[in-house]
């Protein structure tokens, strides 16, 4: 599209297109929160519908530890995640169905979270991931879903549109201010 009204300013005009594309798209998703995940941590499957339970909110931050932005933020994430749970909004941190061995390491990366990290930690489903209905292509990424499954954002956590959707939503809630973004 753009490349027809001037093919020299194509690049400039490609991630606005790419982002109205994703809008378009996110606003056809009704996501249904009786979805099973399997923790990434062992045990009993995480029942999204459980952890949205009288919550204003969800957030699905996709993240994987081979990704040097993704192990660098977890700090952040570990506070961001705490004061949004403390303001309505559950967390559910999820990493790829495969390879298998990414598991292990995600598992190492939390550790210095301490033995139990804020938000629930689980690993995206092997048929129909979720990582393919909301179009990630590229880690981190967070989708924010309104307590009816619709969804409000969905993109990178240092977007400022993410953080105007939770003011919206919750007044109180502030950016946590830390030495590096997620």
């Amino acid at each position: 599209e753009a490349f027809w009204l001037s093919p020299r300013q194509a690049a400039a005009f490609t991630p606005h297109i790419e982002h109205l594309r994703l809008q378009e798209q996110m606003s056809r998703v009704k996501f249904d929160f009786e979805t099973r995940l399997a923790p990434l941590t062992g045990g009993d499957a995480i029942v999204l519908a459980e952890l949205i339970k009288e919550r204003k909110a969800m957030i699905l931050h996709f993240w994987s530890p081979w990704s040097p932005d993704c192990a660098a933020a977890m700090p952040d994430l570990s506070t961001t995640a705490a004061s949004f749970e403390q303001h309505g909004i559950a967390v559910v941190s999820l990493v790829p169905h495969e390879p298998a061995a990414l598991h292990d390491d995600a598992r190492e990366t939390l550790q210095p979270l301490g033995a139990k990290p804020p938000g629930a930690w689980a690993v995206d489903r092997a048929k129909d991931p979720l990582a393919r209905l909301f179009r990630i292509q590229d880690v981190p990424v967070m989708v924010l879903l309104s307590n009816d499954g619709r969804v409000l954002f969905n993109g990178h956590p240092g977007d400022e549109r993410l953080w105007a959707q939770l003011a919206r939503l919750n007044p109180a809630l502030l950016r946590p201010e830390s030495g590096a973004r997620q």
